[in-house]
């Protein structure tokens, strides 16, 4: 990858440890993944399943659920195409002219 054996170590060290992640903690067991497709596919033998309980729960599990959404702007990001000034439309047209004159 690297011919410095230096720039090799530097890279190596600056890795950062993924244990924390991929931790078994991290992950549900198969009885609750079963149990969760079968309540959401409806197989569990009733006709409705959902509860407002359970749909509680999923929404708790959700990974954004906790994502702040305050900081959203009040303005659109992008402008209008209002915005654009009626001679840099002129100078894009004499532009394309030149163009095809060539």
């Amino acid at each position: 990858m690297f011919e410095d054996e230096d720039k090799l170590n530097e890279t190596f060290s600056s890795a950062y440890s993924l244990t924390d992640i991929i931790a078994p903690s991290e992950f549900k067991t198969y009885e609750e993944l079963k149990e969760k497709l079968d309540r959401v596919l409806g197989l569990t033998g009733s006709v409705s399943t959902s509860t407002a309980e359970s749909v509680a729960e999923d929404l708790e599990e959700v990974p954004w659920s906790n994502v702040n959404t305050e900081s959203v702007a009040d303005e659109p990001v992008i402008s209008s195409a209002e915005s654009t000034s009626p001679s840099e439309d002129e100078d894009a047209m004499d532009y394309f002219k030149k163009l095809a004159q060539d």
